[in-house]
Parts: C-alpha cells; sequence; structure tokens
C-alpha cells in the first residue's frame, strides 16, 4: 500500500512537472509571437510612413519643383541608408541596401546652368530703364541631357564608381540639396546710382529645371511593400495643363 502511495505522488510530481514545464513553453511562445507580432506592425506602419512620403509625388502633373523636392527626399533618404556600407555616404541608390530609394527622369530638352547680364540707366523722369547701348549678355552650359534616363544609379565597373554616372548624382544632389542657393543675383550701381548692372547666375540647373512640367509614369515596390523606384517623365507644357 506504501509503494502505491509512493508511486502516485511521484506521478502526480512528474505530472505536474510536465504541465508547469507545458505552461512556460506555451508562455514563452506567445511572448515570443508578441514580440513578433509588435516588431511586425512596427515595421509595416515604418513602410506605410516611407511610402507616403513618395506616393506623394505619384501625380500625372507636377512642376519641377516636385521633382526637385522628391530627389531630394531620396538623396537624403540614401545617404542615411548608405552610411553603413560607404565611408563617405552619398544619395546614390543600392539595390542590396534596404531603404534604398531610385529616382529615374527623362527631359524633352536639355536643362543648363545660365548666367545672365542686363544693363540699365535712368531716363529724363528717374526711371530706371533698359540701356539698349548695352546688349544683355548670358552664357549657359548643359549639365542634365535630355532623352536620356538620369537616374541616382552609380555603376561600379572594376571595382571603381563610373564617371559619368558619378558626375550626374553629383549635379542631381547640387540641385536637389542646395536648391535655391545656387541662384544668386547681383546688383551693381555706377555714375551715381544712374546705371545699374543686374547678374542673375545658376550654377547649378536649378532654375532651369524647377519650370518644367512632368508626369509621373512608374512607381515599383519592393517584396517587403517598401517603394524602391520612382520614374518621371518631362510633359510638353503645349499640351499639358497646369498643376
Amino acid at each position: 500500500m506504501e509503494n502505491a502511495v509512493d508511486a502516485l505522488k511521484m506521478a502526480a510530481g512528474i505530472l505536474f512537472s510536465l504541465l508547469l514545464t507545458s505552461l512556460l513553453i506555451l508562455a514563452f511562445t506567445q511572448i515570443n509571437q508578441s514580440e513578433d507580432t509588435r516588431a511586425n506592425n512596427e515595421e509595416v506602419q515604418k513602410t506605410v510612413e516611407f511610402n507616403n512620403k513618395f506616393k506623394a509625388f505619384d501625380k500625372s502633373i507636377m512642376y519641377g519643383t516636385d521633382l526637385i523636392s522628391v530627389l531630394g527626399l531620396a538623396i537624403s533618404n540614401n545617404k542615411i541608408c548608405n552610411y553603413e556600407t560607404m565611408a563617405n555616404p552619398d544619395g546614390r541608390y543600392n539595390e542590396n541596401v534596404n531603404g534604398s530609394i531610385n529616382i529615374e527622369f527623362k527631359l524633352i530638352t536639355d536643362v543648363k546652368t545660365k548666367s545672365t547680364t542686363e544693363y540699365y540707366k535712368r531716363d529724363n523722369e528717374g526711371k530706371m530703364i533698359i540701356d539698349t547701348s548695352k546688349p544683355s549678355t548670358s552664357s549657359d552650359s548643359t549639365v542634365i541631357e535630355k532623352g536620356k534616363w538620369i537616374s541616382l544609379v552609380v555603376k561600379v565597373v572594376n571595382g571603381k564608381d563610373d564617371e559619368e554616372d558619378k558626375k550626374k548624382l553629383d549635379v542631381l544632389d547640387q540641385i536637389a540639396i542646395n536648391g535655391q542657393k545656387s541662384e544668386n543675383r547681383t546688383e551693381q550701381y555706377s555714375n551715381n546710382k544712374r546705371e545699374l548692372t543686374i547678374t542673375t547666375v545658376d550654377t547649378s540647373g536649378y532654375g532651369d529645371l524647377k519650370k518644367r512640367i512632368f508626369k509621373c509614369t512608374d512607381v515599383k515596390y519592393a517584396q517587403n511593400g517598401r517603394i524602391y523606384s520612382m520614374s518621371f517623365e518631362e510633359q510638353n507644357i503645349d499640351s499639358s495643363t497646369s498643376p
């Protein structure tokens, strides 16, 4: 009889241990699932917030200023993403970096930097008028060519950055990040303020690009749901409706 009682106690102890172990495993599993769910929810929320910033530029008609804004947003984003893989991170698109995004666009006409000088003089009533004896002068230089897809991609050839791609990225960085800072106007008076010389300089092409009209033609999503590429094409202003 005593042996039977001891056996029952031992069986009860084993059963209790198994039950306790099962409860601990269940609790641990639920905690892990809860953490996974929370992490997944946070990742989904980040993806939604990321996409919303860029989907704001998914327009059928938009100004060049919008294109400059989305370029600046993408370049700034990519610099942060590339920080872990590059010593001096730039705004290039890197398909192997999570969160990196490419912006590409095509132009109808070249984008140019421009320098213009105009001459004025006071008339008999004291008003400033154009001095026809000194014709205005201007000079320009192409920085982005028409008819080609321009993007944030920099190809690596034999372990080195493609020079042309790097130059294009530098131009886009200058336009998108510096923006209006690349435009400046100086006024110089002479002959006791009776003559005025106005010089306007755009060193990046910002002033030219901002006036264009574009259309978003494609948005691509990665497997995790994030946007990784957007395409824009310049529209003929004569056949477009202003935004």
